[in-house]
């Protein structure tokens, strides 16, 4: 039998390079499992660090066998929420009632699944933003082809002493992940040659890619990102950041370079892993932009589009969802019935 052919998991980050690789296995696509047993075999990574974790009756999508690596990086959720994580409502009456201390329950009053602009609600809540790697300019389909279910959490944390929406540094924290192979599969135990491994190849293959935070953050209407048009877009506009790539809460493989890692112990073929090429994430310094148009398209999401100074590329295509279940003040304890 012919052994397939499996080559190193890229990195495509907010400012992506041409350098991105792929893996294609030669066999047949399967339909993503929802059995809890299956997935936690094909995406045992991602629950040893519990990243993603799926909320509201979600899971991991989970294909035990795959041409690229398209599992474990984000969730297939249940009717009513959406997001990488199933975190995102879609509308107030399915958000669940805010519990108070004196034991009554508080029901939403919002969801803001419809506004990719902060409302003033989310001052105190933070805005969180759920997006994938997607557009329509030739230079967006290639980069996302080439590193599947790319997608990030941007969550623009609530105003506090330090950080201030008002005055234009609020922080945003962002999480990048993208899909890994299965790793409950193995070549034949006749396979010879270079390409040859067992299930400890898929040791180190975590869907986190990298994680930090964007700093000095303001926003404003105004013109879009190009290849965008017009002026109808939401800018989110970041003066620093403080990134890690690897993720923060991941493990590097043995051998691991910004591009490569070791061969397996029992195996020919190298560690899989999500790298690290220099240029493909926000650096200390570089001024970070996010463009997304105001109004839905009819695929459901907002259109955005990214940008980084010194990128390879002018801008990069993602498109995102939002959906923050929003509280009112809670109403006024009722007074004691009179004896």
């Amino acid at each position: 039998m012919r052994c397939p052919r499996w080559q190193q998991g890229g990195a495509l980050a907010l400012l992506p390079v041409l350098l991105l690789s792929s893996a294609f296995l030669l066999s047949v696509d399967a339909a993503p499992t929802s059995n809890p047993d299956e997935i936690a075999k094909i995406c045992r990574k991602a629950i040893e660090v519990q990243d993603p974790v799926c909320k509201n009756g979600g899971y991991l999508r989970a294909e035990n066998v795959t041409a690229e690596p398209t599992s474990c990086g984000d969730c297939i959720c249940p009717p009513n929420w959406d997001g990488g994580d199933c975190g995102l409502c879609t509308s107030a009456e399915h958000c669940p009632p805010k519990q108070l201390p004196d034991g009554r329950s508080l029901p939403a009053s919002q969801c803001t699944s419809g506004s990719i602009a902060p409302i003033p609600e989310e001052k105190l809540e933070g805005k969180l933003m759920h997006c994938y790697c997607g557009g329509d300019d030739p230079s967006t389909q290639f980069l996302c082809d080439k590193q599947p279910v790319t997608n990030w959490d941007i969550f623009v944390t609530p105003s506090d002493a330090v950080h201030n929406w008002d005055k234009g540094n609020a922080l945003a924290r962002v999480n990048e992940r993208a899909g890994a192979y299965s790793q409950d599969t193995a070549t034949e135990p006749s396979c010879k040659g270079s390409s040859c491994f067992t299930r400890e190849r898929w040791d180190y293959a975590y869907p986190g890619v990298w994680d930090g935070t964007l700093e000095g953050c303001s926003w404003k209407k105004g013109e879009c990102i190009s290849p965008l048009e017009g002026n109808d877009c939401w800018v989110y506009t970041c003066q620093d950041s403080n990134v890690q790539c690897p993720s923060s809460y991941v493990k590097k493989c043995p051998g691991w370079t910004p591009v490569s890692c070791g061969r397996t112990e029992h195996g020919t073929a190298p560690y899989w892993t999500h790298h690290c090429l220099p240029g493909t994430y926000p650096v200390p310094g570089k001024v970070f932009k996010l463009g997304c148009k105001e109004r839905k398209g009819p695929d459901g999401f907002f259109q955005c589009y990214i940008t980084m100074e010194g990128s390879y590329v002018s801008s990069l295509g993602i498109k995102c969802k939002v959906g923050n279940c929003i509280y009112p003040d809670p109403p006024p304890i009722p007074p004691p019935s009179p004896p």
